[in-house]
């Protein structure tokens, strides 16, 4: 049971669909994942409120194709241990996720420093209020703005950074990672420098979710497995293997590269589109020229 159907709770239920269907389907000998069921309660008339209606629609129908059930106007009303209330209606629930959100404790408004809208206290890259260094707020009432540019300690504390997103996320715009990572390039000092620690994948074929948006995708496991080899075996990732798999069979639908930025992948004009072995890399400001 996932309450809340904005951005969290649509992906949250995806994933959980995917892993049960997909990942968890050979675990098991005496129960079958696939079999989970995955509900969806939002309050509103619908689901990602906040993006246009063919969005939301095209959102429902492909939750309804993992096996996904929304049900939308659901006022939750309590919540307890094995099962939530609507009204007094009785749903049960052997997991339940919270995923309309929360508010942070009231001792952050009570400090008299900013808050943000939730109530978390605004602090610096040291978990000081501002104008407050002898103070310190930590864990979830602290509010770290997280997009500085400046990786330098980072760097020098021997750690590396694998960024991926997808293309065609329409919650969050690829734009914004691309900028971001532009600006980490500028303060470090080049793009060669920022390489040596920091690399930066965008994939073209999936969107916000692999599982809301069919289509070769970075997973999850394959960046984490690129970021291991990089850490232990000082082996830096030019390329990650993007995939398409079909949710219920577990099948590999297409294949696809994905470079390190600015390179992205080129069809080379021959051999299976869904078949990474006929992509090539090319700069970012070359795509689009003559594939020879």
């Amino acid at each position: 049971m996932v309450i809340g159907g904005g951005p969290t709770g649509v992906e949250l239920a995806g994933a959980i669909s995917d892993i049960a269907k997909l990942y968890m389907r050979h675990d098991f000998r005496h129960i079958d994942p696939a079999n989970a069921r995955v509900l969806i309660l939002e309050g509103s008339p619908a689901i990602l409120s906040a993006y246009p209606e063919d969005l939301q629609q095209s959102a429902i129908e492909q939750l309804k194709q993992l096996g996904v059930k929304v049900r939308l106007n659901a006022h939750v009303s309590d919540v307890q241990p094995g099962y939530v209330m609507i009204g007094d209606e009785r749903i049960d629930s052997v997991v339940t996720l919270w995923a309309a959100g929360v508010q942070a404790s009231p001792l952050g408004k009570l400090l008299g420093v900013e808050t943000d809208r939730r109530g978390c206290v605004m602090v610096d890259q040291f978990l000081h209020p501002a104008g407050h260094p002898e103070m310190f707020v930590c864990g979830d009432l602290a509010h770290v703005e997280a997009d500085d540019p400046d990786l330098s300690r980072f760097r020098d504390a021997g750690g590396k950074l694998i960024l991926t997103h997808a293309a065609n996320d329409q919650l969050i715009l690829v734009d914004g990672s691309i900028g971001y990572y532009r600006r980490v390039i500028d303060v470090i000092g080049g793009e060669k420098a920022t390489k040596e620690f920091a690399r930066f994948f965008v994939s073209e074929g999936d969107g916000h979710c692999l599982c809301l948006h069919p289509g070769p995708g970075i997973l999850a496991a394959d960046a984490m497995a690129a970021l291991m080899r990089w850490v232990e075996q000082g082996i830096a990732p030019d390329e990650i293997l993007a995939k398409e798999i079909d949710v219920m069979s577990g099948d590999v639908l297409a294949t696809r590269p994905v470079y390190a930025y600015p390179m992205v992948p080129q069809y080379r004009g021959k051999g299976d589109a869904k078949d990474a072995a006929s992509f090539r890399p090319v700069h970012l400001s070359e795509r689009g020229r003559s594939r020879e």
